[in-house]
């Protein structure tokens, strides 16, 4: 995303905000709130355990740290979402790299 902002930085950074929105489930600006059925997370339910899936067993046995690093990541997205709507590409820039922190997080702790 960061590399297409240089040519058009305030377009981009619209369009930058959409993407945020449709990978996320996540819309601050229009509904507030997180659309479940379209997080990262939304497949790992007590029903997909034993699934066979690059997720370790710490998804359903460490719950509580799972959905703590949902929630950042949300919080993250939320902010990325706003900064995507400026236009400033340097902000963008940063708030996309602690946006991506919070998903190398998870992954690390929780994909095999």
């Amino acid at each position: 995303v960061i590399g297409h902002l240089r040519r058009n930085q305030r377009s981009r950074c619209r369009n930058a905000s959409g993407h945020v929105r449709r990978h996320s489930g996540h819309d601050p600006g229009i509904t507030g709130h997180v659309e479940p059925e379209y997080t990262p997370w939304a497949g790992f339910t007590v029903d997909s355990q034993g699934v066979k899936s690059k997720a370790k067993p710490d998804v359903w046995t460490d719950k509580a740290k799972f959905d703590q690093g949902a929630e950042k990541m949300m919080a993250e997205v939320t902010k990325l979402n706003a900064v995507a709507k400026t236009g400033n590409l340097d902000a963008l820039k940063a708030a996309f790299g602690e946006t991506a922190k919070t998903c190398k997080a998870c992954h690390d702790a929780f994909r095999e």
